[in-house]
């Protein structure tokens, strides 16, 4: 949701995008709402067991892990 609204905000300030200015890189990290979800059950199987991660629960680990593989 994050990159449409970056889009959305690029467009309102009279930006033209289009396909051929618009270009991501093949190493961008992709987080998707799996990565989401699997950060927030790690977060709450660690606190459960008294180790406690502190993640954001925004999915950035599991993305960057899927990313290295």
């Amino acid at each position: 949701h994050a990159f449409v609204a970056e889009v959305a905000k690029l467009k309102a300030q009279g930006v033209e995008v289009t396909p051929e200015r618009l270009k991501i890189a093949e190493n961008t990290a992709l987080i998707l709402s799996l990565h989401r979800e699997l950060d927030g059950f790690r977060e709450d199987a660690a606190s459960n067991s008294g180790t406690k991660i502190g993640t954001t629960r925004r999915g950035i680990g599991p993305a960057y892990e899927d990313k290295v593989g």
